[in-house]
């Protein structure tokens, strides 16, 4: 049975953390005191015990200039000993529908594991980096609003020419200023026209991982990929009306969504305008829709950190 979390499921859900992903103590303990909350929490029982859960964290994002409501799946584990059973099936059979209700447009994820989510709906959309350097300059490790509005500034600049990227208010700077200084001994190093957020690497004493990095050269770093994104529509209607107008589709295509009745619909796509029809068109799953809308989608910006 999946069920939304109550107060006293906390301690499981954080156990269950713990033991699945590799983070410090400290980052658990401060990462769940500022980012958990039950009614964004789902638990899958298991013969009436708690045994695998997910995190649905609330995220505003900006899609070609529109707002869109999002929801990043966080958190994704299963205790050991009932691993094999079906229950990240059962949650995401209850999360996508769920996510529907709450007016929820697209749900983002980063998967640890490949071909996991794609029978979910997901596809991947991009890629995220890590850049790595040998030396740094000093830089700013004293949070404030002045910090806040710096960054925040550059920011909005740098993601002035994308269509799909984190819209960041000043909690979310709290939050990753947070990790970045007091929990990661990191730093805020800025250039004339930009800045990056660098941490120490914790397996290498002598290079520093760069978390973030805008309007500075990145030629001199080190880089590799880290893992994907992938996408999942939720409302077809919401993410349609903003992205019809930049997608060159014509003709009627009948969508297939077997988690999310609402989406089970015929659309007419004609001059960058698309409206419900009754007529049958080419099938298309809800998941290949999303990876072929994608392609058309410039400059994907995803850095949820939580």
């Amino acid at each position: 049975m999946v069920r939304i979390a109550e107060d006293t499921d906390l301690n499981f859900v954080k156990h269950l953390w713990s033991e699945c992903f590799d983070d410090p103590a400290e980052f658990v303990d401060w990462n769940f005191s500022k980012n958990y909350t039950p009614r964004n929490t789902l638990i899958a029982d298991f013969g009436g015990i708690p045994a695998s859960t997910l995190q649905l964290i609330p995220y505003d994002m900006k899609f070609f200039n529109s707002d869109i409501p999002c929801r990043y799946v966080s958190g994704v584990s299963t205790l050991p000993s009932q691993r094999g059973k079906g229950l990240v099936r059962q949650l995401f059979d209850f999360a996508l529908p769920y996510m529907y209700r709450l007016g929820c447009g697209i749900s983002v994820l980063f998967p640890a594991v490949n071909g996991m989510y794609e029978k979910f709906g997901y596809r991947i959309i991009g890629e995220r980096f890590e850049y790595t350097a040998s030396r740094l300059h000093s830089g700013t490790t004293e949070i404030s609003e002045e910090l806040f509005k710096k960054l925040n500034i550059i920011y909005t600049r740098e993601m002035s020419d994308k269509s799909f990227y984190t819209d960041r208010n000043r909690f979310d700077w709290e939050r990753i200023l947070t990790d970045l200084i007091s929990l990661s001994n990191g730093k805020v190093i800025f250039s004339e026209s930009g800045y990056k957020l660098a941490y120490p690497d914790s397996k290498n004493e002598h290079k520093y991982i760069i978390e973030e990095i805008f309007g500075d050269n990145r030629d001199c770093l080190d880089a590799k990929p880290t893992y994907p994104v992938m996408a999942r529509v939720v409302n077809l209607h919401k993410f349609l009306r903003i992205c019809a107008p930049h997608i060159p589709f014509n003709g009627v295509y009948t969508i297939k969504d077997e988690f999310i009745p609402q989406n089970n619909i015929s659309l007419r796509f004609a001059s960058s305008n698309v409206h419900p029809c009754c007529e049958t068109g080419t099938e298309i799953d809800i998941g290949e829709l999303c990876s072929e809308i994608f392609k058309y989608v410039p400059d994907v910006y995803i850095n949820l950190l939580f």
